[in-house]
């Protein structure tokens, strides 16, 4: 955490677009992130051998937590309202276009969304928000990455305490997370990073309780979340490659009908 946000500005200027880029983050170095996992990791547990007894458990409600997290992500997001550059500014330019009834991004070979048919999912979230927030449409995708956020963190709070079996380690991880400025400001990328990473932890955790109940709704609504995942961002195919073998796996070992069963969903909704 601390070596990611130690920072400056640096003025960089590109002459290919004529225009002045921000850079925020230092390169990183091996040697320097070791020493900072090192120094962070030894405070805390220093702090716990000398302060022992001293040490309260108590822990505040996730609820009061996420709601002080969404308010302090609405106020930057409103605030700063940074508008979308890059790809994510492309493929907002590309739904306006095609809310015009211009598609000539993706007939021309030389348009943006022709060369880059993987941004259709994109392409239609942007398209939906213009229609309903129109010129503010960039900050409702903010509010939805804020809102993916929270998602995320959940979930792989909930993922923790079912790999461990202890929900204090879930709660720590939560905390930790919160904590994170890296992924904070990340909702300012109007990209389809935060949905689809929301979408798959959610399909994670319904594997993992897969695999403990075999309910077959979970199967289902992980393999519907996957897809959409997919849809969202293309990277999602790493997550679903190692789903699969985790389901394969299972089939393997136990070899029953609810495993032969749950590969065979999976593989067909995604098919």
């Amino acid at each position: 955490i601390v070596g990611t946000t130690v920072s400056y500005p640096v003025q960089v200027d590109d002459s290919l677009t004529n225009i002045t880029v921000q850079r925020f983050y230092l390169p990183d170095t091996a040697l320097t992130l070791l020493l900072t996992c090192l120094i962070t990791a030894a405070i805390p547990l220093i702090y716990t051998k000398l302060h022992k007894s001293s040490i309260k458990t108590k822990q505040i409600k996730l609820e009061y937590i996420y709601l002080v997290y969404f308010a302090i992500g609405l106020f930057f997001a409103l605030s700063t309202q940074y508008e979308p550059i890059s790809d994510p500014g492309k493929v907002m330019k590309v739904a306006e276009q095609m809310l015009e009834g211009n598609f000539t991004e993706f007939s021309s070979h030389e348009g943006y969304m022709y060369r880059c048919p993987y941004q259709n999912g994109l392409v239609l979230i942007d398209a939906f928000l213009m229609i309903v927030f129109r010129e503010k449409a960039f900050v409702a995708f903010q509010v939805l990455n804020l809102i993916s956020c929270i998602v995320i963190i959940e979930m792989i709070g909930r993922i923790a305490a079912l790999s461990f079996s202890n929900e204090k380690i879930g709660y720590y991880t939560r905390t930790l997370l919160l904590l994170f400025p890296g992924l904070f400001f990340y909702i300012t990328y109007n990209y389809g990073t935060l949905p689809s990473m929301a979408c798959i932890t959610i399909a994670i955790d319904q594997v993992i309780r897969f695999e403990k109940d075999y309910r077959k709704r979970r199967i289902i609504f992980a393999a519907c979340l996957t897809g959409l995942a997919y849809v969202l961002k293309m990277n999602a195919l790493i997550i679903l490659t190692a789903m699969v073998i985790f389901l394969f796996r299972d089939l393997l070992f136990r070899k029953g009908k609810k495993a032969y069963t749950a590969v065979m969903i999976f593989s067909l909704l995604l098919g």
